[in-house]
């Protein structure tokens, strides 16, 4: 069996989960030959990246990278030129007699014995880039060449392995911790990918963000934080250098948690680190509701019990009510709230619904 077909057959094994993603790069840079392997993304409107799987590659030199030298890196500013799945040699991409006059190189690469790189785009989408790339001694034209004939013939898989695993993050993340909460608690979430920027907000999280008051969004939907101590906590859990524990913080009455998604090796891979945003309000003030929406006195304690969670059923049980009655009722409360449905209607108790900036 030749070198991509065994690295073929150990991709798949992972993602598969019979063995692990660290055990592929490792493999593939042994196959390759080559002192340093990384997967990675760059977003190209911030500038910023984050390694998610790497072999080879000291820790002092990935803090060095992220700290300073990953924006002096010439590959990066000529990423968009790079073709999709078509791996390329770092001296196609700036010429040799110019690279070595670089900081990047003198100060950073050479420091490690490295001379060249070789690198294939797996996907662009936005403006961010997923890439597998090699960092090697060796500035042999032709082994280069082989290596990058290897990477061009992996290239394919790894874009299923993402798209896989793309497909089924917010799906078992986002979407269903927002089910979960149902912003039934007064509680609204927002998932951050790994340059902070917001990829799914629930209806309440949406409001809040587009209001502004305690958090809002800037260029890019990258989240922003008023309090900067809150703001801080949060790059430093996207950076993974900050608690891997939930972070909450109080502002003008509003709870808000930040939450390291503890995803599987495999979807942080190709997904990079996720983080939630948890905004929570204390519960709806009843009294204020049934005056602010000229409830009856009936209205009100359906209303009520609908803020502590409780179904249509157990309220006509307890009240010694029919079932029907009780669902005219709150037909009656949604009518005059505006309420589109139970959760809607918590939403609109607890401020989660419109003007929480004002509220706030």
């Amino acid at each position: 069996m030749n070198a991509p077909e065994t690295l073929i057959q150990g991709l798949y094994a992972a993602l598969l989960g019979e063995t692990g993603w660290q055990g592929f790069i490792d493999d593939f840079a042994r196959h390759a030959d080559v002192e340093c392997a990384t997967l990675f993304f760059h977003d190209a409107p911030s500038g910023r990246g984050a390694i998610t799987l790497q072999t080879g590659i000291p820790d002092a030199a990935q803090r060095d990278y992220f700290s300073h030298f990953g924006g002096l890196n010439p590959w990066m500013w000529q990423v968009g030129a790079t073709p999709i799945g078509t791996a390329i040699l770092g001296d196609q991409l700036v010429a040799r007699d110019r690279f070595t006059r670089t900081e990047y190189y003198n100060d950073f690469l050479h420091r490690y014995e490295i001379e060249t790189g070789v690198g294939v785009t797996i996907e662009r989408q936005d403006g961010r880039f997923l890439l597998l790339s090699t960092l090697v001694g060796d500035t042999d034209e032709t082994r280069n060449l082989a290596r990058a004939d290897l990477l061009t013939a992996i290239a394919p898989h790894l874009r299923r392995a993402s798209d896989f695993y793309r497909r089924h993050r917010l799906g078992s993340l986002g979407q269903d911790l927002s089910v979960h909460l149902g912003e039934r608690a007064g509680m609204a979430v927002a998932f951050t990918d790994f340059i902070g920027k917001v990829v799914h907000a629930s209806p309440g999280a949406a409001d809040i963000l587009d209001r502004g008051g305690p958090a809002g969004l800037g260029p890019g939907r990258s989240l922003r934080f008023a309090d900067p101590d809150l703001q801080e906590a949060f790059q430093q859990m996207l950076r993974g250098t900050g608690a891997e524990r939930p972070v909450t913080m109080t502002r003008a009455g509003i709870e808000i948690t930040l939450l390291p998604l503890g995803q599987h090796e495999a979807a942080e891979c190709f997904s990079g680190r996720m983080v939630a945003v948890i905004f929570a309000r204390g519960p709806g003030d009843i009294v204020a509701l049934a005056r602010r929406f000229e409830l009856t006195p009936a209205e009100a304690r359906v209303a009520a019990a609908i803020l502590d969670g409780r179904r249509p059923a157990a309220i006509a049980r307890d009240a010694g009510l029919s079932v029907e009655t009780v669902r005219s009722q709150l037909k009656a409360v949604f009518a005059k709230t505006g309420a589109e449905g139970q959760a809607h209607l918590v939403r609109i108790a607890t401020g989660l619904a419109g003007g929480w900036s004002h509220q706030a």
